[in-house]
């Protein structure tokens, strides 16, 4: 599959599942409102900016910076 459709693919699901998730862990948790909407309004700032440029970051660079991502990811969870 093309890297540019595998990625906003990818991106498109995020959304139903994190639909599903809050209805999930809204069910007898105690959750910060605030931080709920200030990650939420972050999240649909960058969504927004990021499938709007999507296409015009070349597939070349479109892979380093995932791939960037996935190391910083991985050493979060490292530490």
């Amino acid at each position: 599959m093309e890297e540019h459709k595998a990625h906003s693919t990818a991106i498109a699901i995020i959304l139903p599942l994190s639909i599903v998730s809050i209805f999930i862990y809204f069910k007898g948790i105690n959750v910060d409102l605030k931080t709920i909407i200030f990650i939420s309004l972050g999240g649909l700032l960058g969504g927004f900016i990021g499938a709007k440029y999507l296409k015009k970051v070349p597939s070349k660079w479109l892979h380093k910076i995932f791939g960037l991502f996935m190391l910083i990811g991985a050493w979060r969870l490292i530490l």
